[in-house]
């Protein structure tokens, strides 16, 4: 491929991917990802539809192979796709902004299981790709202004805990807070241990993550604590976490949802409720649902 072609949908590019976690309601129904949203069309009933409402992308399509696909399903899937994955950006402007973004560079799912309808075999270089000209048609009406801001269908999920504390299945970059905590497992970052927590720019706070089965557990509590010190030594009114070391960290979702809880309401409490919003943002529904469990059994507790 030429260096202007875009054919892996990761890193930097993962918001191309159908397994990509964005919000959106489709057909009246809400979705996790654009691949779920597209999967629950094989169903010919709406109810059935429905149990992909809270699928993860590569749960929906393995689910997908069980079912009996309506019959019309190869007429209809390429509009189909295209109707999703309109949904997707239109209800994201965030993500919409990203594939604007990509200038004029050919897009191409690549891939390696030899997918060669909505993307392109790597291996042969043979493919359709119809996704790749869905994205790129896409791309052609954001830049001619025929795209529309839909961000008010996208379902928010939303919970309040002791007035300052509040949980939301928006994504973390969509969140009205004066400082985003990221994590990182590069204990070089400016000298620091795991744990500790230092400011990146005048909005971001940086904190290095414990990986679970190699440091200590209770390092997980101490990233959440100091980086709320450090929010209060910035003179921050609000902050926004995401469900730290869940990902490439491994933590258990259950585990790691009980210690932040546990970690943000012991720090709350010891400070005398200062005036700081702080916000949990699990855009996984499985972590929304941990996260509100322990929320709601500790403020009630």
């Amino acid at each position: 491929m030429s260096s202007n072609t875009i054919d892996r949908f990761r890193g930097t590019y993962e918001f191309l991917s159908n397994f990509f976690p964005a919000k959106l309601m489709f057909d009246g129904i809400a979705y996790y990802n654009s691949e779920a949203a597209y999967q629950a069309q094989k169903m010919n009933e709406y109810e059935q539809r429905k149990l992909f409402a809270s699928m993860y992308s590569d749960e929906s399509k393995r689910y997908a192979r069980r079912i009996i696909v309506r019959s019309d399903w190869d007429d209809i899937k390429l509009q189909t796709m295209r109707d999703v994955v309109k949904a997707k950006f239109e209800q994201n402007p965030r993500l919409a902004k990203l594939l604007a973004d990509t200038d004029d560079n050919m897009i191409i799912e690549g891939n390696t299981w030899g997918d060669v309808y909505w993307g392109v075999d790597l291996k042969t270089g043979i493919g359709e790709n119809h996704l790749g000209r869905i994205l790129m048609e896409l791309r052609k009406q954001i830049s001619d202004g025929n795209f529309t801001d839909n961000s008010h269908l996208r379902p928010i999920k939303e919970h309040t805990f002791l007035e300052r504390i509040h949980l939301t299945d928006e994504h973390i970059e969509d969140i009205s807070s004066e400082l985003t905590v990221i994590e990182t497992d590069q204990k070089s970052l400016s000298g620091i241990k795991t744990g500790y927590a230092e400011s990146s720019g005048a909005t971001t706070i940086q904190t290095v993550t414990p990986v679970y089965g190699r440091d200590d557990e209770s390092l997980l509590a101490v990233c959440y604590k100091n980086c709320l010190n450090l929010a209060i030594d910035t003179g921050a009114k609000s902050i926004a976490f995401p469900p730290l070391s869940t990902g490439r960290n491994c933590f258990p979702k259950e585990k790691a949802s009980g210690i932040a809880v546990n970690a943000v309401l012991e720090w709350f409490t010891n400070n005398h409720c200062p005036q700081m919003d702080i916000w949990f943002s699990a855009n996984d529904i499985k972590i929304f649902e941990t996260l509100l469990r322990h929320l709601e059994l500790k403020s009630h507790g």
